[in-house]
Formats: C-alpha cells, structure tokens, sequence
C-alpha cells in the first residue's frame, strides 16, 4: 500500500486576475496550473506525504508582473480539508514548519486528499508453472529409472495437459478481461465519487468563507446595536435631569415670586407710615399758613393775590401735566398686566390642579398689590393739591418745591416700578416659553395618540383603508375632512363644524340602523344573525349597498363599552362575492350598538 495526497488550487487572491502557480516539491518542478482570482478551479496533482512543497505564483497580466511564494513542510498540512496559505513576495528561501494564525491580503486557498494506492506484484502464467512441474517430474523419472519406460505415455499425458492448459488460459484471458474491465469501471466510479467529494469540499469552504465574512457583518452589527442602546440609555438620563433641572427652576420661581409679594407688603407700610408722616406735615402748615395769613394782612394785598395767582396756575399745569403721565403710565401698566395675566391663565391650564391654584392666588395678590398702589399715589396727589391751593403768601413757595421734590420721588418711584415690571416681563416670558414648549410636547403626543388609537379602532372594523390620513391628527373620508382629537380621555371627530364622539360619526356616516334581529338579554351581549332564510336570499340575489352587510346588533347593558366579535364561523359562511366594488372591506365585520 502506497499513501500519497491529492493536492487542488482553488483560489489565489491579491495577485490579479489570471496568474500562474509552479508546484515545486523537493526543489523539482511538478507541475504547472493557470488559476484565476474570480473562479474556482478543479485541479488535482498527487504528491508524496513527506518532503517540502514550494508555491510560486507570477501574475500573467501585462501591466503589474507580481511573484509571490511560500514553501511549507508537507507533514504540516492536514490529510484532509481546504487550507489557505500566505504568499509572501521575498521568502528568502525559508519554509514554514506550521501554517500561520494570521494571514496577509496575498493568499492561496489549496484543497488536501489522502490516496491508498496498491504496490505492483510480478506475475506468474498458468502455462509457465504447468510445464515446469511437468518437466521436474520427467526428469525425476529418467534419473530414478535410468530408462525411457512409458515414454509414450508421457507424451499423451503432455499433449492431454496441453490441451488443458490451453482451455485454462484461455479461461484466465477472460477472466482477465473481465477484471480489467471491472477495474476500468471502479476507477471511473472511484474518479467520479472523487471529484464531486471535491467539488462539494471546495464549496463547503467557500460557503464557510461567507459565513465568516457574514459573522463578522453581525457582530458589527450587535455592536451598533449596543452603542445605540448606551446612547439611549444616556439620552434617558440627560432628559431625567432635564426634568429634575426645571423641576428646580419651578421652585426658585415661586420662592421668587413670593418674596417679590413680602417687599411690595413692605413697601405698602413704608408708603403707609409716609402717609401718616405726610398728615402731620400737612397739620403743620395749616398752622403755618394760618401764620401767614394773619402776616399777610399787612402786606399789599393786589401784589401777593397776582403772584399768588400766578404761582398757583404754573402749579397746577404742571400737576395737571404729571397727573396726565402718571394716569397714561398706570393704564398702560394696567393693560400690559391685563395682557400677561390673560396669556397667563390661558398657558398655564395644562399644568395640575395644584400649580394652577398658586398662580391664581398669585396674580390676585399681584392686582390688589398694584390696586393699592395707585389708591395710595392717588390719595398722596390728592392731599397735595389741596393743601397746596390752599397755601398763599410768598413763604408758601417752599411748600410748592417741596411737592415738586415729591413728584420727582414718584416719578423715580415709578420709573423703578417701570424696571420691576420689565424684569417680571422678562421671567413671564420665560415661563411663558417653558408652557409654550411643554404644550407643545403635549399637543404632539395627543395627536400622535389620538392617531394611533383613531387607526386602531377602524382596524377593529376592517374599514381603515377608506380612511386617507393627511397629518397628523387630520384624515380623510371620501371629500370629508375628519379631525380626530382626545378630550378627557375620549376620543372625538370633527366634521365640519360641529363634535361628535366616533362611535356616533361612524354610526351616521357608514352604517344605517337595523331594527331586526335583536336578542335581548339582561346579564350578557350576545350577537344575533339574520334567519338562515334571510341569508339564502342575500346569497342568491345580488346584494344591494344596505343588505352587503350581515345584520347584526349589539346590546350593551349599562355603564359597558365590551364589543362581541363575530366568530370566523359565521363569517366564512357568508359568501365574499356579496362585497360591492365600492367598498374595499366587508360590511359584515362592522358592528352596531344599541344604548339604553
């Protein structure tokens, strides 16, 4: 028995697209292969199992001529199976004793197979060993005897042998024959089992070779999939504290807002004690013009009612004119407050209950704060005026500065409310922002809702392909327009003008009423169909748009919304050919409702 390997090349790859490999075995060519890169070639050279093989493949193209090599221990090679080789462009004459973990962009795929093959054996005729015994034993009988006793006998017995033999070989000539022939046909079975062993081997490693390239497509994949789960874990966190940001924000805005309310308390007492200051300043010029008045008798009298005059008509213009400003300041104060505490209260109704409730009581303490405030300004302006006109005499001009001096503190007073009042702006216009954005949100998730459930429920009936959607929260029926929207938990349709609940819209716009086949029953919801008679007519005649539909009706008992579905028995009884063209979905899957 003799073993030697079967060696193929299947591919090269980095070399180009033809090239040719030199199968050099103990530095003596074997054997010369043109492979190229694209196909996968059936090639087979029978090699020894010991000795060094060495591969050299030279590019064929007339552009780049590239020579790459790699020699290996034969013995390192397995006996079977497909193995890539490197090939690398200056070897320098070494030889692998193993084949490498890693390999190069130039490589070899080769395919292994052991072979047993038979050691000759010298053969031997009939004929040749026939006559040799014949012979031996003549002459054993001439030397015994010394005499040519029986010589003719043994000339018979010789041509009788002949004739034996001659049969016989001609027996073996056939069976030989016969062999060879036998033989002929197992080495072409042995071949053909060979080479589609070969060929199945080879496609193996190649659908081995996708299925690598296509693992490492899915572990990038699972990768990605998991960094964008980490993302969104991230995301997560960051909206978490977005929320616990603003959360925050809400609180520092309230504290605010509420010492905001102490100082304007404060300010009213200040304001309150000025008053109280005011009254006896007020006191004490009384007694000073009272002073004066008994003075002033002496004095000529046309000369001070002139100047008196005169100083009093320049006071009074100009109170006329500060009063004029102060009352277009208040109401241009008071209508910006109006303004802000309507955009208030019509923003802030989506929040809850509780936050709703302190901005109330917020924006009415804010109005008697400002309320107050022009009460007090008013009172002031009143009591200046008065005991002002009432001043005469040439020592009254300090009274007349000192109340100019006032009206310079208002002015500055109401400037500085004028700059509270721009900051509050500024903090309702960031809340204003905030609610703004929030209802935003809110409004968008509603609708995405409001969508969802709006499809769900014409899927429930098999009807939602008559229903075209156009945006979000807008759909299409025929040439309706149908805006869908939840309200308190309910969802609802527009049409038109007006509001109605779906089960109502769909109960007036795709089904009529159906008195017959009713089943009444106080603890359950049963559906009832037609007699079987009504059926057969409907099967046997064609349908009309009302009687497309089977009839069936609903009892609900109170304060229940359970629909009971019709079973797939019934439904697969009534024949498809009594759908109009008209509608897409059959009418026997839409359900009525009867309400108490």
């Amino acid at each position: 028995m003799k073993n030697r390997l079967s060696l193929s090349i299947l591919k090269v790859e980095g070399i180009g697209d033809q090239s040719g490999c030199y199968i050099i075995i103990d530095d003596s060519l074997l054997d010369v292969i043109s492979v190229q890169e694209t196909e996968i070639h059936e090639n087979c050279t029978e090699v020894p199992l010991k000795g060094v093989l060495k591969l050299i493949v030279k590019s064929l193209s007339k552009n780049s001529q590239v020579q790459c090599s790699v020699s290996i221990n034969l013995e390192a090679l397995p006996s079977e199976g497909a193995v890539w080789l490197p090939l690398y462009t200056s070897s320098g004459g070494e030889t692998l004793p193993q084949i490498p973990s890693t390999l190069p962009n130039t490589k070899i795929l080769i395919s292994v197979n052991q072979l047993s093959l038979l050691t000759p054996v010298p053969e031997i005729t009939e004929y040749d060993s026939s006559m040799f015994d014949i012979e031996n034993s003549l002459c054993k009988i001439y030397n015994s005897r010394g005499s040519f006793e029986g010589h003719d006998k043994c000339k018979k017995a010789l041509g009788i042998i002949n004739e034996k033999n001659k049969e016989l070989r001609n027996r073996v000539l056939e069976l030989d024959n016969r062999l060879q022939d036998l033989n002929m046909e197992h080495c072409k079975d042995k071949n053909n089992l060979m080479q589609t062993n070969h060929e199945c081997f080879s496609k193996l490693a190649i659908q081995l070779e996708k299925y690598k390239m296509h693992c490492g497509n899915l572990q990038i994949v699972h990768e990605d999939h998991i960094k964008q789960v980490e993302a969104l874990q991230t995301l997560f966190k960051q909206e978490i504290l977005q929320r616990e940001h603003i959360e925050k924000q809400l609180i520092r805005i309230t504290q605010e807002f509420q010492d905001y309310a102490k100082v304007t308390e404060d300010k009213l007492q200040s304001y309150e004690k000025r008053i109280e200051d005011k009254d006896q300043e007020i006191i004490s010029l009384k007694n000073f013009q009272n002073i004066s008045i008994s003075l002033g008798d002496r004095l000529d009298k046309d000369i001070q009612v002139t100047n008196l005059q005169t100083q009093l008509h320049n006071c009074l213009e100009q109170l006329q004119e500060s009063e004029f400003n102060r009352k277009l300041l208040q109401q241009k104060l008071e209508k910006v407050a109006e303004y802000h505490s309507k955009e208030l209260e019509d923003l802030l109704k989506s929040p809850t209950e509780q936050h709703e409730h302190k901005i109330f009581e917020l924006t009415q303490e804010v109005k008697k704060y400002k309320q107050k405030c022009t009460d007090l300004e008013n009172m002031l302006d009143d009591k200046y005026i008065k005991d002002k006109t009432k001043d005469c005499g040439e020592n009254n001009k300090k009274p007349i500065e000192d109340m100019n001096i006032r009206n310079s503190e208002l002015l500055g007073e109401i400037a500085r409310l004028k700059e509270g009042l721009e900051q509050e702006k500024k903090v309702n216009e960031n809340l204003l922002n905030q609610v703004r954005e929030k209802n935003c949100k809110e409004i968008e998730n509603k609708l995405k809702g409001a969508d969802e459930k709006f499809l769900e429920y014409l899927k429930n009936y098999g009807i939602e392909e008559k229903f075209d959607r156009v945006m979000d929260g807008v759909f299409v029926y025929g040439s309706k327009k149908v805006s869908v929207a939840i309200k308190n938990g309910c969802l609802i349709c527009r049409v038109g003008g007006g509001y109605m609940g779906i089960e109502k819209f769909l109960k007036s716009y795709l089904n009529e009423k159906d008195e017959n086949g009713v089943n009444i029953h106080k603890r359950s919801q049963t559906a009832v169909l037609k007699e079987k008679t009504a059926r057969e007519e409907t099967t046997a005649k064609p349908l009309d748009r009302k009687d497309s539909m089977a009839k069936i009706t609903l009892i609900s008992k109170e304060n229940t919304d359970d629909i009971i579905r019709i079973p797939k028995t019934v439904t697969n009884k009534l024949s498809s050919n009594n759908r109009l063209k008209s509608f897409t979905p059959c009418k026997e899957t839409i359900y009525k409702r009867l309400y108490k």
